[in-house]
């Protein structure tokens, strides 16, 4: 959503993601400190951040939205592994640790992980951010793994739940019907 309407979180970590309340358990995206707005193409330069969680691309001090994918990718992949990718605490260790590091996905729990999360984690962690997907692509991504997963009852309640809410049969809702 953040990439949509031109904003780039640029410290996305664990510490930036609460839950809104007890009931609802939203998650929201907290400290947008080191924000920015963007537009399409533009490229920034400040090295901003926390070294776990920082692109490459932002010790060149040459980037873009790309940089949050990436940072959202060493969070997947701490959430799935229960370690970082890349264990140093320095910017300059940040980039050696890149450099010289490839993702291995040999020792547990990565056996048990599918191939479709593993293969989210790669790109989300491309350090090339050309190749990087984007918040569109990971977002379309999760939406198919979550679908390959339903049964086919849950398919057709989020079906009929989608055409009561459709009411112009247009095959697209918002949040005015």
């Amino acid at each position: 959503m953040c990439h949509k309407h031109g904003v780039m979180h640029r410290d996305l970590k664990p510490d930036n993601f609460v839950f809104q309340n007890n009931e609802t358990a939203f998650l929201k995206v907290v400290d947008f400190g080191l924000s920015v707005f963007f537009k399409p193409g533009e490229r920034f330069n400040e090295i901003v951040g926390s070294p776990y969680y920082m692109a490459p691309e932002v010790l060149k001090r040459n980037y873009g939205p790309e940089v949050d994918i990436w940072s959202a990718g060493v969070i997947l992949y701490i959430l799935l592994f229960g370690v970082p990718p890349f264990s140093v605490d320095t910017e300059q260790g940040v980039a050696q640790a890149i450099i010289h590091s490839v993702l291995e996905f040999k020792r547990d729990p990565w056996p048990k992980v599918s191939d479709a999360a593993k293969d989210l984690v790669k790109n989300m962690l491309n350090p090339d951010p050309k190749r990087r997907l984007t918040a569109k692509e990971v977002l379309e991504r999760a939406l198919r793994v979550i679908a390959e997963h339903l049964s086919v009852e849950e398919v057709a309640g989020i079906k009929e739940g989608f055409q009561v809410m459709d009411t112009s049969n247009r095959g697209k809702i918002n949040k005015q019907g």
